[in-house]
Protein backbone atom coordinates (compact mmCIF):
# COMPACT_ATOMS: atom_id res chain seq x y z
CA UNK A 1 0.00 0.00 0.00
CA UNK A 2 1.03 3.55 -0.74
CA UNK A 3 1.40 6.03 1.74
CA UNK A 4 -0.02 9.17 0.88
CA UNK A 5 1.45 11.06 3.99
CA UNK A 6 4.59 11.87 2.27
CA UNK A 7 4.96 15.67 4.23
CA UNK A 8 5.72 17.67 6.72
CA UNK A 9 4.54 21.02 7.07
CA UNK A 10 7.32 23.25 8.19
CA UNK A 11 5.27 26.57 8.81
CA UNK A 12 5.33 30.54 9.65
CA UNK A 13 9.03 31.11 7.62
CA UNK A 14 9.94 34.43 6.84
CA UNK A 15 10.77 35.51 3.24
CA UNK A 16 10.82 39.15 1.90
CA UNK A 17 10.91 39.94 -2.06
CA UNK A 18 12.42 42.92 -3.53
CA UNK A 19 13.24 44.44 -0.27
CA UNK A 20 9.61 44.14 0.30
CA UNK A 21 9.00 43.57 4.52
CA UNK A 22 8.93 40.43 4.81
CA UNK A 23 5.74 37.94 4.83
CA UNK A 24 4.47 34.41 7.07
CA UNK A 25 4.17 31.57 4.47
CA UNK A 26 4.29 27.84 4.74
CA UNK A 27 6.51 24.82 3.24
CA UNK A 28 5.87 21.75 2.79
CA UNK A 29 8.98 19.02 3.02
CA UNK A 30 9.17 15.19 2.11
CA UNK A 31 9.47 13.44 4.68
CA UNK A 32 9.24 9.65 2.62
CA UNK A 33 11.35 8.84 -0.42
CA UNK A 34 8.51 8.24 -2.22
CA UNK A 35 7.35 11.47 -2.53
CA UNK A 36 7.17 12.68 -6.11
CA UNK A 37 8.33 16.42 -5.17
CA UNK A 38 11.45 17.51 -3.76
CA UNK A 39 9.27 20.66 -1.98
CA UNK A 40 6.56 22.77 -1.93
CA UNK A 41 6.17 26.23 -1.27
CA UNK A 42 3.52 28.15 -0.99
CA UNK A 43 3.96 31.87 -2.84
CA UNK A 44 2.84 35.10 -1.61
CA UNK A 45 3.13 36.74 -4.91
CA UNK A 46 0.87 34.45 -6.65
CA UNK A 47 -1.44 33.17 -3.73
CA UNK A 48 -0.29 29.81 -5.09
CA UNK A 49 1.31 26.30 -4.19
CA UNK A 50 3.73 25.72 -6.09
CA UNK A 51 5.03 21.87 -6.39
CA UNK A 52 8.43 21.20 -7.24
CA UNK A 53 8.48 17.89 -9.02
CA UNK A 54 11.80 15.26 -8.75
CA UNK A 55 11.44 14.67 -12.41
CA UNK A 56 13.46 16.26 -14.88
CA UNK A 57 11.96 17.15 -18.36
CA UNK A 58 14.68 18.72 -20.88
CA UNK A 59 13.44 21.48 -23.53
CA UNK A 60 15.20 22.91 -26.10
CA UNK A 61 15.45 26.76 -26.08
CA UNK A 62 16.75 29.98 -28.24
CA UNK A 63 20.02 31.11 -25.97
CA UNK A 64 22.13 34.06 -27.07
CA UNK A 65 25.62 32.18 -29.19
CA UNK A 66 28.49 33.50 -27.22
CA UNK A 67 32.10 33.40 -28.43
CA UNK A 68 35.35 32.15 -26.18
CA UNK A 69 35.71 34.87 -24.15
CA UNK A 70 32.02 35.44 -23.45
CA UNK A 71 31.38 37.93 -25.51
CA UNK A 72 27.64 37.35 -27.82
CA UNK A 73 28.64 36.61 -31.22
CA UNK A 74 27.09 38.96 -33.71
CA UNK A 75 26.12 38.97 -37.45
CA UNK A 76 27.53 41.09 -40.42
CA UNK A 77 24.35 43.23 -39.73
CA UNK A 78 25.43 43.50 -35.99
CA UNK A 79 22.47 41.63 -35.04
CA UNK A 80 22.85 39.12 -31.98
CA UNK A 81 23.12 35.28 -33.17
CA UNK A 82 21.29 33.10 -31.14
CA UNK A 83 21.63 28.72 -30.83
CA UNK A 84 19.65 26.00 -29.80
CA UNK A 85 20.52 23.72 -26.75
CA UNK A 86 18.88 21.00 -24.82
CA UNK A 87 18.27 21.81 -21.07
CA UNK A 88 17.08 20.07 -18.49
CA UNK A 89 14.99 21.77 -15.54
CA UNK A 90 12.66 20.69 -12.61
CA UNK A 91 8.96 19.92 -13.76
CA UNK A 92 7.03 23.04 -12.10
CA UNK A 93 3.03 22.96 -10.82
CA UNK A 94 1.00 24.99 -8.89
CA UNK A 95 -2.54 24.50 -7.31
CA UNK A 96 -3.76 28.24 -7.49
CA UNK A 97 -7.89 27.39 -5.80
CA UNK A 98 -7.80 27.76 -2.40
CA UNK A 99 -10.03 24.73 -2.28
CA UNK A 100 -7.59 22.21 -4.30
CA UNK A 101 -4.71 23.80 -2.07
CA UNK A 102 -6.60 22.27 1.30
CA UNK A 103 -7.56 18.95 -0.08
CA UNK A 104 -3.64 19.15 -1.14
CA UNK A 105 -2.50 19.46 2.29
CA UNK A 106 -4.78 17.45 4.13
CA UNK A 107 -4.62 14.22 1.51
CA UNK A 108 -0.72 14.63 1.93
CA UNK A 109 0.51 15.94 4.83
CA UNK A 110 0.85 14.10 8.30
CA UNK A 111 0.42 17.34 10.36
CA UNK A 112 -2.48 18.79 8.14
CA UNK A 113 -3.98 19.48 11.36
CA UNK A 114 -2.03 22.72 12.27
CA UNK A 115 -4.55 24.36 10.24
CA UNK A 116 -2.91 27.49 12.26
CA UNK A 117 0.01 27.75 9.89
CA UNK A 118 -2.30 27.19 6.20
CA UNK A 119 -4.97 28.22 6.50
CA UNK A 120 -4.73 32.23 7.34
CA UNK A 121 -3.32 32.10 3.94
CA UNK A 122 -5.30 30.53 2.04
CA UNK A 123 -8.33 32.11 3.09
CA UNK A 124 -6.78 35.24 1.36
CA UNK A 125 -7.34 33.54 -1.79
CA UNK A 126 -9.85 35.08 -3.83
CA UNK A 127 -11.23 31.76 -6.03
CA UNK A 128 -11.31 32.29 -9.75
CA UNK A 129 -14.44 32.69 -11.20
CA UNK A 130 -15.10 31.72 -14.57
CA UNK A 131 -15.34 34.48 -17.47
CA UNK A 132 -16.94 34.53 -20.39
CA UNK A 133 -15.34 35.61 -23.48
CA UNK A 134 -17.22 37.14 -26.52
CA UNK A 135 -16.55 35.08 -29.51
CA UNK A 136 -14.48 37.13 -32.26
CA UNK A 137 -16.03 39.06 -34.81
CA UNK A 138 -14.87 38.03 -38.55
CA UNK A 139 -13.83 40.99 -40.42
CA UNK A 140 -13.70 39.83 -44.38
CA UNK A 141 -12.71 42.27 -46.89
CA UNK A 142 -13.61 42.13 -50.80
Amino acid sequence: MVNTKQFVIVGATDVANDGSPAGRTFRLIPITAESPYQICHYSLESNSLLLVSKEKRTEARLIPAITETGEYKKNKSGQQLVERRSTEDWMEFSITDPESIKEFIEHTCVNADRTNLYMPLIAKIEPIKAQTMESPKLILQS
